[in-house]
């Protein structure tokens, strides 16, 4: 864990842009991590840097967080985030136990047949599952702002006393 938080810090030390760019640069991947665009994050992250003219290896540093470790927290986190922001109550686990889980493999997600059988249960996690991941993509990518740019600020204070 140290070597990441290392490397990451040396990344955050050699961008070579104003300490709100690189924060927002960070803060844009960690959003993008918690983003319900699952699948798509890379992809963003090269059209958000070139659009917003953002550091695009901390807006990928930060996306990383989404990796198969953290997906099915982060997901699991969203989804029932968005059953208490839409329903008051969690209700998409209860769903979870009528998939038919023997049947599900590597092949399954391809066949359209099987979600054919399951619109129904995608339909009722769908609206929730985007609520609540929206919900703590903008929460943990203004937390990433304000506590990346305290770092990175702090440190070229630190580095050039005199500025």
């Amino acid at each position: 864990m140290s070597f990441s938080i290392r490397s990451l810090s040396q990344i955050f030390h050699g961008a070579k842009t104003t300490p709100k760019v690189t924060a927002m640069s960070f803060a844009g991947g960690i959003a993008l991590a918690f983003s319900p665009l699952v699948g798509l994050h890379l992809l963003l992250v090269v059209v958000i840097s070139r659009i917003f003219k953002l550091n695009a290896l901390l807006l990928l540093a930060g996306s990383l967080f989404h990796n198969p470790w953290t997906m099915l927290p982060i997901h699991a986190l969203g989804l029932v985030t968005g059953d208490l922001l839409v329903h008051g109550r969690i209700v998409s686990l209860e769903l979870v136990h009528q998939l038919p889980w023997g049947e599900i493999g590597f092949t399954t997600i391809f066949n359209g047949q099987f979600w054919a059988q399951n619109r129904e249960f995608v339909h009722q996690i769908i609206g929730p599952f985007v609520v609540g991941s929206l919900f703590w993509s903008m929460v943990m990518g203004v937390t990433a702002y304000a506590l990346s740019l305290r770092f990175v600020t702090a440190r070229r204070n630190r580095n050039n006393p005199s500025d």
